[in-house]
């Protein structure tokens, strides 16, 4: 009895078996069809993509499903007729040549080139900025390493002398502030911040005379000016203080005048008494006699720090 092949079912006779030419005949009809009709619509569900294709092109497919896997395939491999060697296309479909994309680099830095030899500079992006080996002007998106702020791109302005001596200017987009950073003898110091205008903008008032157990006043004007991030207090003070030995409050000042740190002068008075003021932290101004009773002009200094 007459088997049949596995792919195919072409009739396989025995060896006892006589030659039956309609069998044979059978088998023929069977290749030719086989050889002639395949699915040729270039579209199969199991290939979407050059990766498929070559999963599916494989051994051990009938040769209709090698041919269709074929020509779905096809569709994902670029052939000479599909590459355009000019730059007047608009087909998004298509590849550039390489001679193309040679002309259009050689195009980019002639200009670049001509940019820099007329004095305008072009800007490269990064995304480190203390990766920067070139003086230059540089951009960068959010998420670059070092830069002041994480979550915000900016402009950097470089200023390289070596690997040691960097200075870095940054504006991040939209916001107005500029930070500042250098590496100074191969250390970086940090990002600061600089003053804006309204950072600048100045301010005054006149201190007013304060209630003292211990001072009676003949003369008082003083004045407090704050301009940016800086301080700066001028007394004209005269009188009389009791005798006292400790430290004692004269005025506490409003709180934008206030220093960054305590500080202490002494100082002596134009009637020769040797004095202590001090200006804390807190806005409490003290001052010190040394123990002894003043009388004259006894405050009569400009005092400028930096503010909190």
């Amino acid at each position: 009895m007459a088997t049949k092949t596995s792919n195919y079912e072409f009739n396989k006779p025995e060896q006892n078996d006589f030659y039956d030419v309609d069998v044979q005949n059978e088998n023929w009809d069977k290749v030719d069809e086989e050889l002639s009709e395949f699915d040729d619509s270039g579209v199969t569900e199991d290939i979407k993509s050059f990766p498929d294709f070559l999963s599916k092109f494989v051994t051990g497919n009938k040769v209709a499903i090698t041919l269709r896997n074929l020509k779905a395939g096809l569709q994902f491999v670029l052939h000479a007729g599909q590459i355009v060697n000019n730059c007047v296309t608009d087909n998004t479909g298509l590849p550039l040549s390489a001679a193309q994309g040679k002309a259009l680099k050689d195009l980019i830095d002639t200009t670049n080139n001509n940019l820099s030899n007329a004095g305008i500079p072009t800007v490269k992006k990064i995304t480190d900025l203390y990766a920067i080996k070139k003086s230059g002007f540089y951009c960068y998106d959010a998420g670059a390493s070092n830069a002041p702020m994480s979550s915000r791109g900016g402009m950097v302005i470089a200023n390289y002398l070596s690997d040691a001596w960097i200075s870095l200017n940054v504006v991040p987009y939209a916001l107005s502030k500029i930070y500042t950073n250098s590496k100074y003898n191969s250390t970086w110091t940090g990002w600061s911040e600089l003053d804006s205008k309204n950072d600048l903008t100045t301010v005054s008032e006149l201190l007013s005379q304060p209630p003292s157990e211990y001072c009676t006043f003949s003369q008082w004007a003083a004045i407090a000016e704050r301009s940016g991030n800086e301080v700066t207090l001028s007394f004209n003070v005269g009188g009389k203080i009791k005798e006292i030995s400790t430290i004692f409050l004269l005025k506490t000042l409003p709180e934008k005048y206030r220093p960054k740190s305590n500080k202490h002068i002494s100082y002596r008075t134009q009637e020769g008494y040797d004095m202590a003021i001090f200006i804390m932290t807190d806005g409490q101004i003290q001052l010190f006699t040394g123990g002894k009773a003043v009388s004259g002009y006894f405050l009569r200094q400009v005092i400028t720090y930096p503010a909190a």
